[in-house]
């Protein structure tokens, strides 16, 4: 899932119930984030990879909807996993009530504390996680 750090990147148990961060790809040239992922997959012998859809607020695609459409079906292409395709809406805002409720800082108060990006990227791993679990979740 693409946030303002990175695409995040979670994985689940080998059981299929839980859903954690796993690491953040930082924004690149489309072939090394995809060579980067293909790397990823193949090490965890993931078989589906879930992707968020950052929809409209009325539901339809969009321009970065369909730029993400674009970018997965070459990355199918390259990684042989399926590509089932989730809405990430409301993702970010449930990973910020996660790191609420874990003490974690709120993103305003790391920035006036001299925060850097990797905590942006923490954000997004965790808003990636959120959507797995959703999506683990929905099919059990």
């Amino acid at each position: 899932m693409w946030g303002t750090g990175g695409l995040g990147l979670p994985s689940a148990t080998p059981s299929g119930k839980i859903a954690s961060p796993l690491t953040v790809i930082k924004r690149n040239d489309d072939m090394v984030v995809m060579q980067e992922i293909s790397r990823i997959v193949t090490e965890n012998e993931a078989g589906n990879i879930i992707v968020g859809l950052p929809r409209m607020l009325d539901g339809s695609v969009g321009i970065q909807a369909q730029k993400v459409q674009a970018f997965t079906k070459q990355l199918e292409q390259a990684t042989e996993a399926e590509i089932k395709f989730r809405d990430e809406w409301l993702t970010t805002v449930a990973a910020k009530h996660i790191m609420h409720i874990n003490g974690l800082a709120s993103k305003k108060k790391r920035r006036k504390n001299g925060v850097k990006k990797t905590d942006r990227q923490r954000d997004d791993a965790i808003a990636a996680a959120v959507l797995l679990q959703n999506f683990l979740d929905e099919n059990r």
